[in-house]
């Protein structure tokens, strides 16, 4: 998988961060479970 992400420039070896979603650039999202809890508690 990362030697296709590699060659597409979607990943460099020298990237900052723990996941993939890190070295994608993609935003983080906030799990479904966690917004129907803070409704229920508000």
């Amino acid at each position: 998988m990362l030697p296709i992400l590699e060659q597409r420039g979607r990943h460099s070896r020298d990237q900052i961060g723990d996941t993939l979603r890190d070295h994608l650039g993609l935003p983080f999202r906030e799990s479904r479970y966690a917004l129907a809890d803070t409704k229920a508690a508000g």
